[in-house]
């Protein structure tokens, strides 16, 4: 393998700086000579060779341009080896790069695969296909389940030129035949084509901005003539629609999309419209970096017509998942939707109770919180009187405010940097000498808890100072119905149930928890005495987390003036 890599590297290095992508065009090429020797005598036209076996026009010439005029060299090359070495050599240098700048998500492509119940002989679209994994994965699974008599018609659909040149090169060194067309997804030329199945992992949270609103607009009122107006915001549910009106009476449709499109007043006209056509079979919610190459929780939403109900599934409570995406087991949760009706990580719910719901909202924590809050549990919101956001200040408006010197302490102003470990940190604060008037009404006082909205893992505390916090925007304020609640429900967050909910209800690049979801995290109910001692342990064990934090910070500047004192002292204490 090394040494069909550095001739082909030597070939290319010759004509191209970049010399990787011509490489690998160079090997896919062969690739499909050595399967068509027997066709193939003399190969001098290369553009001629690709169509007269069925490559596309225009993939045809990107691949031509790609390898260019050393295409000669390469043909001299082909009588050493065998389809079975330069596929080896793919699979081993030029796949792993590719999957590098790609960044494909294998694990769910073998879910989406599964979940669309792909059948030998089928047609299936796979729509912003980038290069071209999922119809790889979706052929070889086909391939190895039924064998070669149970091929399915692939095709795929990309907007960047690029992209779709991969997914040629891919196509013809895996033998797939798998066709990716260059063309705007939402073109009302191609928006009447009909698929047996779908599949869809569109760009996540694409602003629609970047989208020609009146070609939208055309191209999908054609399919769904009373769809609704769009509005500014992310493009999720556009590439969603565009998936459903490609499929075909009976036909399946899976989308990728962000966890945060399945919540909130942006895109509820969306959900309800497809809710109110009972479109949506399942919503499976993933935790936050269970998706390669981003940290944003994502879900697969399943659609078919004229589906009975919504089977809503949080793939963070899964009994396998331990906080490690790759302990996600893909096949056990296909299992679970296909048999399973009702059990903890899964609730079933009729589409029509879905539109009851504020904003027709599909993330399965919601929905599960119910279920979840009895037999011995309640809801965090029983627990609190309140729960609130804080407000940011700005930079000037603090300095303004800043105690330089003496005087009265009105109050102190905490931030998320100030939360370590369960306390607050030992960084000096900001101490107020007036509250600023946007944050009367928004203090943390004495026994309240307090967290981060974002970040994993999530930082809190239960503040001590008989001094009111004014907190930054970037904490949540949780006011306990009762002082013994405090280290309780700290204490409950903090272990790895609590952390789990924390993870479910967090979404977006930052994981950020919403405020919504917060009160319907379960907490364990124990009677007074249990509670009070629970509470006492926890905040025994933070006040040692708190004098060891003291400690080490006088060590740290003891070692930093050591050597300064026994330079200008003179010598140590025992005068050496």
């Amino acid at each position: 393998i090394d040494a069909i890599a550095l001739v082909l590297h030597r070939i290319e290095r010759k004509y191209a700086t970049e010399s990787l992508f011509g490489e690998m065009c160079g090997a896919a090429v062969l690739c499909l000579i050595a399967r068509h020797q027997g066709l193939v005598n003399d190969v001098t036209d290369l553009r001629s060779l690709l169509l007269s076996i069925g490559i596309e026009e225009g993939p045809a010439q990107f691949i031509e341009e790609a390898i260019g005029g050393h295409w000669g060299e390469y043909y001299e090359f082909i009588g050493k080896y065998s389809e079975d070495d330069l596929v080896d050599l793919f699979e081993c240098k030029y796949l792993k790069a590719l999957a590098e700048w790609t960044k494909p998500a294998h694990r769910f492509d073998t879910l989406s695969m599964l979940l669309l119940q792909l059948k030998g002989g089928e047609s299936c679209l796979d729509i912003c296909s980038g290069a071209g994994f999922f119809m790889t994965t979706a052929w070889h699974e086909m391939l190895s389940l039924n064998g070669r008599d149970a091929a399915i018609n692939l095709s795929g659909i990309e907007f960047n030129r690029s992209l779709a040149g991969y997914a040629s090169i891919l196509s013809l060194v895996r033998g797939t035949g798998g066709k990716v067309h260059v063309e705007d997804c939402f073109d009302p030329r191609h928006i009447r084509a009909k698929y047996d199945k779908v599949h869809c992992d569109a760009p996540f949270g694409l602003n629609v901005r970047g989208i020609d609103f009146a070609n939208v607009r055309k191209s999908l009122c054609g399919v769904f003539p009373d769809f609704p107006q769009i509005a500014l915001g992310s493009a999720d549910w556009l590439f969603a629609a565009r998936a459903v009106a490609a499929m075909k009476s009976g036909g399946r449709a899976v989308v990728v999309m962000p966890r945060a499109a399945l919540s909130g007043a942006q895109n509820a006209a969306y959900r309800r419209y497809f809710l109110s056509r009972r479109m949506i079979e399942s919503v499976i919610a993933f935790p936050g970096g269970a998706y390669p190459g981003t940290s944003v929780s994502v879900a697969v939403v399943t659609f078919a017509r004229d589906s009975s109900c919504v089977k809503l599934y949080d793939a963070a409570g899964q009994s396998s998942y331990n906080g490690d995406p790759e302990s996600i087991d893909f096949q056990q949760i296909a299992k679970d939707l296909e048999k399973v009706w009702n059990y903890e990580d899964i609730v079933t719910k009729d589409w029509n109770y879905l539109l009851t719901y504020e904003d027709a909202d599909l993330d399965p924590t919601v929905h599960l919180a119910a279920p979840l809050s009895y037999e011995g549990k309640c809801p965090f919101g029983d627990c609190v009187s309140r729960v609130f956001r804080g407000t940011s200040l700005p930079k000037d408006r603090l300095r303004e405010l800043h105690l330089d010197g003496g005087g009265k302490i009105a109050a102190r102003y905490l931030t998320s940097g100030d939360i370590e470990d369960g306390v607050i940190g030992l960084n000096e604060r900001q101490f107020l000498r007036e509250v600023p008037s946007e944050c009367k009404g928004q203090f943390a006082e004495y026994g309240d808890l307090i967290l981060s909205r974002s970040g994993n893992p999530c930082k809190m505390a239960v503040i001590e100072d008989t001094i009111p916090c004014v907190v930054d925007g970037n904490l949540i304020v949780c006011k306990p119905k009762d002082r013994e609640w405090s280290y309780y429900l700290l204490g409950y967050l903090m272990s790895p149930d609590g952390t789990k909910w924390l993870q479910r209800i967090s979404a977006g690049l930052q994981q950020t928890i919403s405020l919504k979801k917060l009160p319907m995290i379960p907490v364990p109910v124990a009677d007074r005495e249990r509670m009070r001692k629970i509470s006492e342990a926890v905040s025994g064990h933070l006040s040692k987390i708190e004098k060891l934090k003291r400690e080490l910070e006088q060590n740290r500047n003891d070692v930093k003036y050591e050597f300064d004192c026994i330079l200008l002292g003179g010598g140590t204490d025992d005068g050496n």
